[in-house]
């Protein structure tokens, strides 16, 4: 049985995320202090941006963000997206 997309999302952003945008998407993972830019705070945030420009962003990467083409396929970065999407933009605590 397949897993509701923002339950897949929460998986492939624990492997592929976290590291630079921190456990609840806040922008303070163990990575981000080595970057030479700040890296976003993503929480709640992702409406802001449209979720299409968002998920060309992570496919394609922008700045110290490697794309993800080789990694994800577009659904699955729409996932992460979503699942993002529903975290309060505050604490990063599940909306939903």
């Amino acid at each position: 049985q397949l897993k509701p997309d923002r339950v897949r999302g929460a998986e492939l952003y624990e492997v592929n995320c976290w590291m630079c945008h921190g456990k609840k998407g806040l922008g303070d993972g163990p990575v981000a202090e080595s970057m030479t830019s700040t890296v976003p705070a993503l929480a709640g945030r992702i409406d802001d941006l449209g979720m299409e420009s968002a998920a060309d962003l992570v496919m394609q990467g922008s700045g110290d963000m490697p794309g993800y083409m080789e990694t994800l396929n577009r659904k699955d970065a729409i996932r992460i997206l979503k699942w993002l999407n529903g975290l309060d933009p505050k604490t990063g605590e599940d909306k939903k």
